[in-house]
């Protein structure tokens, strides 16, 4: 294992509670195709997409960069932390369910599938599920351009 997934795997395990051994996540989902799941520390915000879209979309007035994971049919946006409030992100889904889980109960999926800003795949109820890497994502999404 690498030194960077080492570390990356010992601030993921400072996350489960040490008194439950459960961890809160986040589950997006994407009525046309893989749905993600992220910690759901990082979810600031979930409320519904308002008949304009999702243009403008702000934040405690940071206006936010936007990713449609349903590309086209979005009911509600997720805004995520970022690595500071400049680089916060909404990504627009079918849906968002918590739930407290074990770690025991993601093993890793026997297929990885191509998907965009994938970190890597999990069983999750009988599912494939992405675990999506969500700085790769803001940096695509805030990368300026040329």
């Amino acid at each position: 294992m690498k030194v960077n997934q080492s570390a990356e795997m010992l601030t993921t395990l400072s996350l489960i509670g040490s008194s439950t051994g459960t961890l809160k996540v986040t589950e997006l989902i994407n009525e046309g195709g893989l749905n993600w799941l992220i910690p759901s520390s990082i979810v600031l915000l979930v409320s519904p997409v308002n008949s304009d879209g999702a243009d403008g979309l702000k934040y405690q007035e940071h206006e936010l960069k936007v990713y449609d994971l349903t590309q086209g049919s979005a009911v509600k946006s997720v805004v995520l932390e970022g690595t500071d409030p400049e680089r916060r992100i909404a990504v627009l889904v079918s849906d968002a369910r918590e739930y407290s889980i074990r770690i025991s109960q993601l093993p890793d999926a026997e297929q990885q599938p191509e998907a965009a800003f994938m970190k890597e795949a999990v069983r999750f109820e009988q599912r494939t599920i992405i675990v999506p890497d969500i700085n790769a994502l803001a940096d695509h999404l805030y990368e300026p351009l040329s």
